[in-house]
């Protein structure tokens, strides 16, 4: 699955996690399907590196952020220096436990209604962190989500565009964001 965003230049690539070779730890099967994204999105395998704070990094001019989930790995490209970060995550009760660690009390009372909700405030902080690239980050005081429908995000000063918020992926949810410069 491709979704293009025109007007950010950011592209993202979504595809199934398969369950075969057996042998395979997942670890070893989610890499595979990112490799498949990566030979998708620019024709040609390329070495998928990281940079010391761990984010993926490629041989090529152009920005990159990898999620992936139970069955799901998704790929976003965008152009060289573009800050994009991009989440991918099934509904999972477990983010109850955690809501504290996430969201601000302000947040809470927005996002912690329902587990759709929910999901849609991990995924959109993670992709975030994500973007912002900064080592150490508070996720329930330096990330700061949208209150009122804003169309937008704040980590510390910097703002980021939402590009896409809990899209529906089968059983998923994707969020993706890129930096306003």
């Amino acid at each position: 699955m491709k979704i293009e965003y025109p007007d950010s230049g950011v592209t993202v690539w979504i595809a199934d996690i398969p369950a075969e070779p057996a042998h395979l730890t997942l670890r070893q099967r989610e890499r595979r399907a990112v490799e498949g994204l990566i030979l998708e999105a620019f024709g040609q395998p390329l070495p998928l590196g990281h940079l010391p704070n761990g984010a993926p990094t490629l041989p090529v001019a152009a920005s990159i952020s990898v999620s992936h989930c139970q069955g799901l790995a998704a790929l976003a490209t965008g152009p060289e220096g573009a800050n994009i970060g991009i989440d991918i995550e099934t509904l999972r009760p477990q983010l109850h436990r955690i809501v504290s660690k996430f969201l601000s009390p302000a947040e809470q009372h927005i996002y912690n209604n329902n587990l759709e909700s929910l999901t849609a405030a991990w995924t959109l902080t993670e992709a975030a962190y994500k973007a912002a690239g900064i080592a150490g980050l508070e996720l329930c005081s330096d990330i700061r989500l949208p209150i009122a429908g804003e169309a937008e995000l704040h980590v510390r000063n910097r703002r980021f565009r939402i590009l896409d918020l809990a899209r529906p992926i089968g059983a998923a949810r994707l969020s993706v964001v890129v930096e306003i410069r």
